[in-house]
């Protein structure tokens, strides 16, 4: 069995915990709900790295094989996550047979872009066994959305070996225009929350809503179309949506319910999408 989650993350709920609507909120609550009657035996989890642990040299795909911890970066926990050590090396190694040229994490530290998500799907970064995959959504040159899919369906026929369920998420996005891209890997952490609270909102919820009615549909014919060009307008962090594209590719789910909510004080399209999951 395996199933699909896309989920978006801003670490401005942190600090305006009161920003949305509840939609958001009520939406990841179903998700929980649903997840506690399947039990996942495996998280494939999917994520961006925003130049903290990958500051100077950042691989398009990263397979962590060690230990990896909580960065705590906007209230994220720092606490370690259940790496399963035995499934990451036979993914590191499946996709290498496959040719795709993929660094391996041995101590690794993820930021919000696991952690966040990672504790509004299941509470604490232990919470199961996982194998965190990074995917460069930050640092240009990035791997383009065709290998990004290819990637995702690689990782999905690799994990048919395992046993048990497998939970294939992927976390980013949708539209929001960090004001870090470029210059991240060199800022402190102070100058982070500086510029990242003082951005201004810059949400497409047109695009969002084209996007997430692309996974509902399971619209291949689209989803595949995305590139470099067509993400751009929706912000420089819309690109993160390669995560979801990578882990709804690897599941095989066809279809997906849908959720949004445009938050701007949290300066993104807030949306989360999941397939393959009993209500």
């Amino acid at each position: 069995m395996s199933a699909f989650i896309g989920i978006s993350h801003s670490p401005l709920r942190s600090v305006r915990p009161d920003g949305g609507d509840g939609t958001f909120a009520r939406a990841i609550a179903e998700v929980r709900a649903a997840l506690k009657h399947m039990k996942p035996d495996l998280v494939v989890f999917f994520g961006p790295e925003h130049r903290r642990t990958l500051a100077d040299v950042v691989p398009p795909f990263s397979v962590v094989t060690g230990s990896a911890r909580g960065y705590g970066d906007w209230g994220t926990p720092e606490t370690d996550y259940a790496v399963h050590a035995e499934h990451a090396e036979t993914l590191l190694r499946g996709l290498g047979a496959e040719g795709f040229d993929v660094a391996r994490g041995r101590r690794m530290v993820l930021d919000h872009g696991f952690g966040e998500s990672f504790v509004d799907l299941f509470g604490t970064l232990d919470a199961c066994p996982v194998v965190p995959v990074i995917i460069n959504c930050a640092q240009p040159p990035l791997p383009s959305f065709e290998r990004t899919l290819a990637l995702g369906e690689a990782v999905g026929r690799i994990a048919r070996a395992f046993e048990g369920s497998t939970l294939f998420i992927g976390s980013g996005g949708l539209s929001h225009d960090p004001p870090l891209t470029e210059e991240a890997g060199s800022l402190s952490e102070g100058e982070r929350v500086t510029r990242t609270t003082q951005a201004p909102p810059r949400i497409d919820e047109p695009w969002d809503r084209r996007v997430l009615a692309g996974f509902a549909a399971g619209d291949w014919a689209f989803l595949r179309t995305l590139n470099d060009a067509s993400v751009a307008p929706a912000g420089t962090g819309a690109h993160e949506v390669r995560t979801w594209l990578a882990a709804f590719a690897a599941s095989g789910v066809v279809s997906a319910t849908t959720h949004y909510e445009p938050v701007d004080a949290w300066i993104t399209g807030m949306g989360i999408a999941w397939g393959g999951l009993q209500p």
